[in-house]
């Protein structure tokens, strides 16, 4: 039997970093061949109208065909689509302020979609108001500039496709993860964090008025709860934001790196080989946006 859903405050929930990534309905363009692709952060969705999907992990396989919905396994993993297949797809984050989804569980799951109906008309409207208003837009929407009520049409239907989602997984007994902190200033503090502009400097003047506490006493806390520095913390979503415009994007270094607060290129340069040990241009010249994310066909 489906669990019921686990409580929690409303200023609990309202932590939660929830963002569409992209969704598309169109033929899957790796023409048959194997990609391995990092898909341990957010979460990604296919529904298979033609075709067929296989994704392993390890010894472990999960095969999708038409009609059934496949949740790929928060890992890294092999997919092989077969050619000329064609999917319905989203691509979305819903995680804790700390980085975890919102959904223990890392292997995939695949299902029929007529379990789950409304997920389906979800993604579709979705999906419909995006080729409305981005036609060209694939895996980059959620870079498309938009006004507020624009934003807030794609948030309704996004937060409408999170309760089935919701639904779904816990139809499929699906724990919810919780972020283990429950002091209040520390869920202030990474909410403050969340917020403030990655292009701005660290943000401690915020972090000090919302939290009340000194640098010291915050990192105390901070590192007692989450194994690290608030500085730290920063430093980690800031590379992870400019991982996925790497992967996920064709914008030139120079506003990766003024997207991300650096004025020049060489300082951002030196930041990202620091940090992983290579250019940022050796990362994306190695294929990782086309083994990441493949690419999609117009219908």
């Amino acid at each position: 039997m489906p669990q019921t859903h686990t409580p929690a405050s409303m200023h609990r929930w309202s932590s939660l970093k929830s963002e569409l990534l992209w969704t598309y309905d169109g033929i899957e363009q790796s023409y048959g061949e194997p990609m391995t692709v990092d898909h341990r952060q957010g979460y990604w969705l296919w529904l298979i109208h033609k075709g067929e999907v296989t994704v392993s992990v390890g010894d472990k396989q999960w095969t999708a065909r038409p009609g059934q919905w496949i949740l790929s396994p928060n890992a890294v993993i092999s997919q092989r689509f077969s050619p000329n297949a064609r999917i319905l797809s989203i691509h979305f984050r819903c995680q804790w302020p700390t980085g975890e989804n919102l959904f223990a569980g890392t292997e995939g799951i695949v299902w029929s979609a007529q379990l789950t109906p409304k997920l389906e008309r979800s993604v579709v409207a979705l999906q419909r108001l995006a080729r409305r208003h981005f036609p060209e837009a694939r895996l980059d929407l959620f870079l498309k500039s938009a006004s507020y009520p624009l934003f807030m049409r794609f948030q309704h239907g996004f937060t409408l496709f999170l309760a089935e989602f919701s639904e779904a997984m816990t139809r499929f007994e699906r724990q919810f993860t919780h972020f283990g902190t429950h002091d209040d200033r520390l869920t202030a503090a990474i909410n403050c964090i969340h917020s403030s502009p990655q292009n701005e400097a660290f943000p401690w003047e915020s972090l000090a008025k919302e939290t009340g506490l000194s640098r010291k006493h915050l990192d105390r806390l901070f590192y007692g709860q989450f194994g690290t520095t608030s500085r730290s913390y920063w430093e980690k979503m800031k590379m992870d934001e400019c991982i996925r415009l790497l992967e996920t994007t064709s914008l030139p270094m120079k506003e990766v790196g003024y997207h991300l607060g650096f004025k020049q290129a060489s300082h951002f340069s030196s930041w990202f080989t620091k940090h992983l040990g290579r250019a940022p241009g050796d990362h994306r010249e190695n294929g990782a946006r086309l083994q990441a994310l493949g690419s999609v066909a117009k219908l």
